[in-house]
């Protein structure tokens, strides 16, 4: 399985990347793309993002992604409390959210 991470925020992505390729419970299970780019993104089973839905499909349909394909990629978005409007196909995380919430929910996909 192939994961992404999409934020804006440089130190939060390389602070998760970090944590996740330690963890010794999913380390074998999935590669971690270090940039996701136009090239590689239809490559990736799983993206975390703490962009709005919205905002982050926007950016998938600029890298050329058709809208199918983005369907096919789960999600698991990072939110801030009292965000009323969520995906119904997509997990997501409320900030402060527990690493071990984020290992949990990709358990879950990976048992999907």
């Amino acid at each position: 399985m192939n994961l992404g991470i999409i934020t804006p925020n440089i130190l939060f992505r390389e602070s998760l990347r970090s944590l996740l390729e330690n963890c010794s419970l999913t380390k074998d299970r999935y590669v971690i793309l270090k940039d996701v780019t136009s090239q590689n993104i239809e490559e990736l089973d799983v993206i975390i993002s703490d962009y709005k839905l919205i905002k982050l499909e926007e950016i998938l349909l600029n890298l050329k992604i058709p809208k199918n394909k983005i369907k096919d990629i789960e999600k698991i978005l990072i939110t801030e409390r009292g965000l009323d409007l969520l995906p119904i196909s997509s997990f997501h995380l409320t900030r402060p959210f527990r690493f071990s919430e984020l290992v949990e929910a990709l358990h879950l996909i990976i048992e999907q």
